[in-house]
């Protein structure tokens, strides 16, 4: 039986998160207090087992110049002699089907597969660039200076949010919603630097780990300066130990011995096609038929709008490639190209390349 968490589950669930997932005990009480969601996340329950579990909470999520209500997936566990069953794949048709009517229209996440998912028609639709330096050189320079995660969280909130105007795909946070990814980052030990301007403003900050190497999850920076100052701080790695991480796709960074490979890593579904169509594309003159194996409701005509429509489409594709092409990831003729969408009308597809372009997609939330 698949149904929405409750309360009482939390103990269960987080049980079956450590045994799949193997997160320190630390992380796993913070996160289970801050961050579960029951009205959010999906359970498959047999003879009072919770055998499969959906977990995420909610999340604006910018595309284009929109913010939408998002559900970002933290996790998705089955326990191991469950597995082989299907379980995973009817909690997520379940999940996919009721979290429009719980508030959530795309939903973003990684997958530890990047591909593991396409079978519900969720596609990548941001790209990171990947960096490893073997043998890091760098040097400190003054204005590079330690940021605390509880004093510092609105400068690094404001450092965010100004970064995050130029992509599409990205969490929206909020203060509140950095609040706790710090506090997130806190408990597994993270640590921050940060360059300043002479405003008082950041202008680039870096969040990382000190593990076997140096792990940099969160970069980003407002200047092309600040970001080569920060990042040869970063490379000022004591013991010999590597530098690695992840950097944004517009990056222009360049410094000796920096390995990059540029990859998808987040894939998006969406829960109510008509809802980001509205939000997003206002071009009610164009049509579009959605095809969707997972969610119902999104099959059908539309008019960029988001309105249901009569009218012959003049695009055919699934509901995970219209949101690739909604979210500036790839363009219609892209599409077209790989196999990916049918175009009926060339000059309405034309139009729309134009009218939504390709955009920079990026996101730092792997949940």
């Amino acid at each position: 039986m698949q149904r929405w968490s409750e309360y009482r589950d939390r103990a269960e669930i987080r049980a079956l998160w450590k045994l799949r997932f193997g997160d320190h005990d630390r992380f796993l009480d913070w996160f289970f207090q801050e961050r579960f969601s029951p009205a959010t996340s999906a359970v498959t329950e047999e003879d009072g087992r919770i055998l499969t579990s959906i977990q995420s909470f909610p999340f604006p999520v910018k595309i284009r110049d929109a913010v939408l209500p998002g559900a970002v997936i933290a996790g998705v566990s089955t326990l191991p002699e469950a597995e082989g069953r299907g379980h995973m794949g009817r909690t997520m048709r379940f999940y996919m089907n009721g979290i429009a009517a719980r508030g959530a229209v795309v939903i973003p996440y990684r997958p530890e597969i990047l591909a593991m998912y396409a079978g519900f028609g969720h596609y990548p639709v941001t790209d990171t660039v990947y960096f490893r330096v073997d043998a890091p050189v760098g040097g400190v320079s003054p204005a590079v200076v330690p940021l605390d995660f509880r004093r510092d969280e609105s400068l690094i909130w404001d450092c965010y949010r100004r970064a995050a105007g130029r992509y599409s795909g990205i969490i929206a946070r909020s203060l509140a919603d950095m609040r706790l990814k710090l506090h997130d980052y806190a408990a597994d030990d993270g640590r921050a630097l940060g360059i300043f301007e002479d405003s008082g403003r950041l202008s680039a900050y870096a969040i990382f780990f000190e593990r076997e190497e140096r792990y940099v999850e969160e970069f980003l920076a407002n200047d092309p300066g600040a970001e080569t100052a920060l990042f040869s701080a970063l490379s000022a790695v004591p013991d010999g130990r590597a530098l690695r991480g992840k950097l944004p796709p517009d990056t222009t960074l360049h410094a000796a011995g920096l390995l990059t490979e540029r990859r998808p890593m987040n894939v998006m579904g969406v829960a109510d096609v008509s809802a980001l169509l509205s939000a997003v594309c206002h071009l009610p003159d164009y049509t579009v038929e959605v095809q969707d194996r997972t969610v119902s409701a999104n099959h059908g005509v539309f008019t960029f709008s988001g309105k249901p429509t009569e009218k012959a489409p003049q695009i055919r594709l699934e509901a995970g490639r219209l949101t690739q092409f909604v979210c500036g990831y790839r363009s219609l003729s892209e599409l077209a190209a790989r196999g990916e969408a049918e175009i009926l009308d060339a000059g309405a597809a034309r139009e729309l390349d134009a009218a939504l372009p390709p955009m920079t997609c990026y996101s730092l939330d792997e949940y």
